[in-house]
């Protein structure tokens, strides 16, 4: 079900945007290989390191704009159904089949509106998968599991800082919950640095400066497209609060601080940057709509006995 609904999505986003667009896509992919694109990107080695091998060997058949763009298509109709399919997982631990599959299915709906044509922004389609698997990792209490993901969250963009937020504000801290929390940090602290050092510095084009200029030139695209993203279920998140289990409580707190860093470095029209907090929202706009399961609301681990 979760292919059926997102692989148009997928093939859009890899196919229609046009060549300008799709032969970006190439340059910059080879740039961060070969670390000759500015920051942030610069950085962002997972999809690139993850994919060029593929692609190399896609050559031996087709052409090499032919073997980026399909495998692409590819990563992308693969790279939607696992995000939907992890985000069910998560919702699953609160609320019966129906209600998780209805919140999900209403995500994949609006997942166009996120995936308008982009020159370059693969990274962007694996962060919510990261976050849902990260939450359920934290629900079940998988330690190491959570630090592998936080490391390859990390390699993919900066904001697998976020995984350690959420653990650290998901359940009451004691000294134990400190030092996993001050690990995990370290885990994500090594990573940010060590791709810096791998790549070098470079010069940045989207200054804080240039960002906050590029999103006062189309303010009401941003309304919309933000908007357009979840619709009514923003309402629904804002008023299932108080409804909801506490550990979605709790980790809602990182919602405000994700905002705040999209805010000053995104641009906000590109609304591909809000997906990381369907996993945090929806449980929200569910519990307003839906009665979370018996037993799961004050620990949640129960839901895996």
């Amino acid at each position: 079900m979760f292919f059926a609904v997102s692989t148009v999505t997928a093939l859009n986003y890899a196919f229609l945007p046009g060549e300008p667009t799709l032969e970006a896509r190439r340059i910059i992919q080879s740039t961060i290989l070969h670390h000759g694109v500015p920051p942030p990107d610069r950085y962002r080695f997972l999809v690139p390191m993850m994919t060029d091998g593929p692609i190399r060997m896609l050559r031996q058949w087709m052409s090499p704009n032919d073997a980026f763009d399909r495998f692409f298509a590819v990563f992308y109709v693969l790279a939607l159904p696992a995000f939907l399919a992890s985000l069910f997982a998560y919702v699953r631990v609160w609320f019966p089949t129906e209600p998780a599959l209805v919140g999900v299915l209403f995500v994949a709906a609006t997942l166009p509106i996120a995936m308008r044509p982009h020159e370059y922004g693969p990274h962007s389609f694996l962060e919510p998968t990261f976050f849902s698997l990260s939450l359920l990792c934290v629900v079940r209490e998988r330690r190491l599991w959570l630090a592998l993901l936080v490391a390859i969250a990390a390699l993919n963009r900066e904001t697998g800082v976020f995984l350690v937020l959420c653990y650290a504000v998901a359940r009451p801290l004691n000294k134990q919950r400190v030092m996993t929390t001050l690990a995990y940090a370290a885990i994500w602290l090594a990573v940010f640095i060590g791709v810096r050092l791998y790549a070098g510095d470079g010069g940045r084009y989207w200054t804080v400066a240039k960002v906050f200029s590029s999103n006062l030139s189309q303010p009401w695209l941003a309304v919309f497209n933000v908007a357009a993203l979840l619709g009514v279920f923003w309402w629904f998140a804002a008023a299932g609060f108080r409804r909801a289990p506490p550990f979605v409580q709790r980790v809602a707190i990182v919602i405000p601080a994700y905002v705040a860093v999209i805010a000053v470095w995104g641009i906000w029209r590109e609304v591909r940057l809000l997906l990381p907090l369907m996993p945090l929202l929806l449980p929200l706009a569910l519990s307003f709509l839906f009665t979370a399961e018996s037993g799961t609301l004050d620990d949640p681990s129960v839901a895996f006995e």
